[in-house]
């Protein structure tokens, strides 16, 4: 296919167009001012706040503008992968330092030098915030539900049912979302697990939209070692079609034969598949993948062990869970005692517990073994919650499905990571850092430069917040009292206060992410001289053909 080649200014001049097209759609829903965005879904209208669903939905019709907006929607996604939220304060701030940084190089400045600066600036400004303002959350339940609260725009039933569960079950404890036939959102606990690890295919995906695997009512097969050999896998896999059963599979690691022949199993089988490697190193490893087995009462296979052959291995062999949710990072597990004998699981799982415990107060032992048996301790005795969205129809269970899903990823992160007071005053307050100042001073101009797109951006989030409340007649006032002083604007109290104690947080991820995420994609916008584009090809009718007649 031929090309179209645009070079220089002319192409960064279309790509800004496109990024702030994308910037101004997902930046009118940010804040408690916010509006909602409609598009279309599949012939459906689909209403949505979210910032990363708006986001995500755009496609421009000019090739060199539709390149802006899917650069910036990556800010967004990595942004949102990251933290769960902040997604319109990432688009936002990244337009701002396109918008300034393509006026500025008009000028003749060194692009490359801007960059460095821009860099630079941003380093500085995470460090100043990490430093002199972002506090730690600890177990602050009245904290978690204010930061719930907010990812979850003000909806305070919906942000008490996350808060309580994120309590109840902690940071290792598994949650998922589904929905309730009713209209109040509510949750419970069950048995489940969760950890850092994701599908090692993109093809095992069975839910589109979220980019997951869902699973009900899998079998979970457990091997200990490299699988190699596709043929091996054949039985397990016809009886798994044969019995119209979901098969989830943990191992150490696959051979791409064995991929191929998993991935061409759900294709052509209809029944979902999935594999994973399995969580942790070395002993660690061994250890952690007998308590899944214990509570999924399924066998573990040892490749060193010849009792029982992966080509032997059958359903029967498998363990099960009520329910499986396995992303690109993380699978969690929920639903245990799905067995046929529950007592004799049960004292199977206890007598596992007391045996692990005995190990981790063993003090004849290495550090490295009692440390490593504390972690499989909180592993196995996990919980999971399952929280029901309430709606009065499918649109409005969409919308409330993902700001759930925000406010349970935003409020993790700063469960782990501390919070900052939320209305963009962290970023007004860096505008005045040393660190940024001294930037401001350097003897490379094209550094300098930099450092004043980003201390210009940083005053963008709020500026959009007080318009999208309507008091852009208002914005230099505040914001000048806010820089000078040492309390952040409520806008749903209209006045200056200290935003922690008035429950207006980020989380401190949401803050660093959308920071860095969009100075990274805008410097590579900045440094760029050309772009390519495939040329629309013109379709042509062959007026000598007779054209059939009514």
């Amino acid at each position: 296919m031929k090309k179209n080649i645009t070079f220089g200014s002319e192409a960064l001049t279309e790509i800004a167009k496109g990024v702030e097209i994308l910037a101004k759609t997902v930046g009118s829903t940010l804040g408690p001012g916010g509006r909602n965005v409609i598009f279309e879904n599949l012939g459906f209208p689909l209403v949505t706040k979210d910032g990363v669903t708006v986001a995500l939905q755009i496609e421009l019709k000019d090739k060199l503008q539709n390149i802006g907006a899917q650069m910036v929607k990556q800010v967004a996604k990595k942004t949102c992968d990251d933290a769960g939220d902040g997604t319109s304060s990432s688009c936002i701030i990244a337009n701002a330092i396109v918008q300034e940084g393509l006026r500025v190089l008009a000028t003749g400045v060194n692009p490359i030098d801007v960059q460095r600066g821009i860099n630079k600036a941003i380093d500085e400004v995470i460090k100043f915030i990490e430093t002199e303002i972002k506090q730690d959350v600890n177990d602050d339940v009245e904290k978690i539900q204010q930061i719930a609260k907010v990812s979850a725009n003000w909806d305070e039933e919906l942000a008490e049912v996350v808060a309580s569960a994120i309590t109840e079950v902690g940071l290792q404890g598994a949650i998922r979302l589904d929905e309730n036939r009713g209209y109040q959102t509510k949750y419970k606990i069950v048995d489940g697990l969760q950890f850092d690890r994701g599908y090692v295919a993109a093809q095992f995906i069975n839910n589109p939209a979220k980019q997951m695997i869902e699973m009900d009512n899998p079998y979970v097969f457990m091997y200990c070692g490299e699988l190699n050999d596709p043929q091996a896998l054949l039985p397990l896999l016809k009886e798994t079609k044969r019995e119209k059963k979901n098969l989830f599979i943990i191992a150490d690691s696959y051979s791409p034969d064995v991929l191929e022949q998993l991935v061409l199993s759900k294709v052509r089988s209809g029944v979902s598949v999935c594999a994973i490697k399995a969580p942790h190193y070395k002993d660690m490893r061994y250890d952690s993948m007998g308590d899944i087995a214990v509570l999924l009462d399924g066998r573990y296979v040892n490749s060193l062990d010849d009792s029982l052959a992966v080509e032997d291995v059958r359903l029967k062999h498998c363990g099960k869970c009520e329910k499986v949710l396995c992303s690109l990072y993380k699978t969690s597990f929920s639903g245990f005692g799905k067995v046929d004998d529950v007592e004799a699981w049960n004292t199977k799982l206890e007598n596992r517990k007391k045996e692990i415990e005995a190990l981790s107060k063993d003090e004849e032992a290495d550090k490295v073994p009692r440390e490593n048996a504390k972690l499989r301790l909180k592993q196995i005795n996990a919980k999971a919650a399952i929280i029901s969205i309430g709606a009065s129809s499918e649109v409005e269970y969409n919308e409330k499905l993902d700001r759930a899903d925000d406010a349970l990823r935003a409020t993790r992160c700063a469960m782990t990571e501390g919070i900052v007071p939320g209305g963009g005053y962290s970023y007004l307050k860096a505008t005045k850092c040393k660190g940024l100042l001294d930037l401001l001073k350097s003897s490379n101009h094209g550094e300098q430069v930099g450092a004043k797109i980003i201390q210009k951006a940083l005053t963008v989030p709020f500026k959009t917040l007080l318009f999208n409340a309507g008091m852009e007649d208002e914005v230099g006032e505040i914001m000048g009292k806010i820089i000078t002083g040492t309390k952040g604007y409520n806008l749903k109290t209209n006045k200056l206060e200290n935003l922690i104690d008035s429950g207006v947080i980020d989380p401190w991820m949401v803050t660093k992410s959308a920071l860095r995420n969009a100075g990274s994609v805008s410097g590579l916008i900045l440094t760029s001289q050309a772009t390519v584009t495939d040329e629309e090809e013109l379709k042509t009718i062959d007026v000598s053909q007779k054209l059939p007649t009514m």
